[in-house]
């Protein structure tokens, strides 16, 4: 059984090109800074790291399912360049008035999702026991609000109540994931 890391040695994994390319940290952000301010916001908002992770593992799991059930049955390929999941800073944005084909990605109720799943895997920064190796992107065709993420973030959010840094590519509002779901 390994050891659960200082927050030093978090810190310095979580830089970039340690344990990722981009980085769950910037390379000056303090890791403590970043969930205490997480923390006050998800307070604040009255949800709690459960409702937001619960939420997003429930469009995630659907929408696997959905894309395994398409593929077997239609040979449907989940996997489009739309978005660009693998580059954060071009996924798009969207409004009311900019909305996508509804032929991409994955509907489910009132949200489309769309998937990108790699070759190789993420590990959590924290240990060795959970891994992601997928993007995500979910967009709330009633409101037109949308966020992307890896598809590890439920687990960072679960248990370790992290969202990414402010300067990393990968950082998950909690804010814009509380509305783009809808949680209340």
């Amino acid at each position: 059984m390994s050891e659960t890391p200082t927050i030093k040695q978090l810190e310095e994994n979580m830089r970039p090109g340690r344990c990722s390319n981009g980085g769950f940290l910037g390379m000056n952000e303090s890791l403590e800074d970043v969930i205490a301010k997480d923390e006050q916001t998800v307070t604040k908002l009255g949800i709690s790291y459960e409702q937001i992770a619960s939420s997003m593992e429930r469009i995630w799991i659907t929408a696997v399912n959905k894309t395994h059930q398409l593929t077997a049955v239609h040979n449907f390929d989940w996997e489009t360049d739309f978005p660009q999941l693998h580059k954060p800073g071009t996924t798009p944005s969207f409004s009311l008035s900019n909305l996508p084909d509804l032929n991409k990605g994955i509907i489910i109720d009132d949200f489309q999702v769309f998937m990108v799943q790699y070759r190789g895997f993420q590990i959590c920064p924290w240990h060795c026991s959970a891994f992601g190796g997928s993007d995500f992107m979910v967009l709330n065709r009633r409101t037109g609000e949308s966020f992307a993420a890896p598809d590890l973030i439920i687990h960072l959010i679960r248990e370790h109540g992290f969202f990414e840094g402010f300067q990393s590519p990968y950082r998950v509002d909690p804010e814009k994931v509380i509305r783009t779901l809808g949680i209340t």
